[in-house]
């Protein structure tokens, strides 16, 4: 654009510099002619600029609500939604022959107690620390999740039970030893999982379900503890 605006000041030049020209009893209305359509060109550069930041701002923006849609606000971890969409994509893997993967389900034991004891402060900020130890302890290519309330659903991909077990441990013995403290108090937090296989013969909404289960049979039988078809680990 600024280019155009050169070329028509030098066009405009060269017209009067011939005498012929300059002397046309045009040559007034050609100048302004020419100076509009400098003006012109102008808030064309200025307009376009304007809306190429507001491309950058709308696309910024559109990055921003896809990801907050995407994200749980209290832990900052990806939300429930986002779990989904990841286990489906991973379930399509296993059904083309990639290895099947093993999901924990993890629930804060006790975490109604906590709140009513110490106050849904004191809760939010349990929940975003065990978050963190949780997305802290996995492997880079894992995927941890709040699932809702006090439940945490974490992905391992290429994973076996018995490797899911191992990792699930190690997830619990570290929110075991979490030390967490509030007003210079401990406050204990311990969590329990349940474990599940899906491979290429079974589905997403039945492997979460065997998680669940299992889940509960790690709370019912005494919470703390890992839990996977029978097999516990405490």
């Amino acid at each position: 654009m600024a280019d155009e605006e050169e070329r028509t000041r030098r066009w405009l030049a060269a017209l009067e510099a011939n005498a012929e020209w300059k002397r046309h009893p045009l040559m007034a209305e050609v100048k302004d002619l020419a100076e509009r359509y400098i003006h012109l060109n102008r808030r064309i550069v200025k307009l376009s600029r304007i809306s190429d930041r507001m491309q950058v701002q709308v696309k910024e923006a559109n990055i921003a609500l896809r990801r907050s849609s995407q994200t749980d606000p209290l832990t900052g971890l990806p939300n429930r939604r986002w779990m989904w969409d990841k286990l489906r994509a991973e379930a399509n893997r296993a059904q083309r022959g990639s290895p099947a993967f093993t999901l924990l389900m993890g629930d804060v034991d006790g975490f109604k107690r906590l709140n009513d004891t110490w106050g849904h402060d004191v809760g939010d900020a349990a929940l975003v620390a065990v978050a963190r130890v949780l997305s802290g302890n996995l492997r880079d290519y894992d995927s941890v999740a709040r699932w809702g309330g006090e439940e945490f659903l974490i992905l391992l991909p290429e994973t076996d039970l018995d490797h899911g077990l191992v990792a699930a441990e190690k997830l619990r013995g570290n929110v075991e030893n979490l030390g967490f403290v509030h007003a210079d108090a401990p406050i204990p937090i311990t969590m329990s999982f349940g474990l599940a296989r899906l491979d290429g013969a079974a589905d997403v909404d039945a492997a979460i379900r065997a998680a669940d289960q299992a889940l509960y049979e790690a709370k019912r039988s005494g919470r703390n503890r890992c839990r996977c078809g029978g097999r516990t680990l405490t």
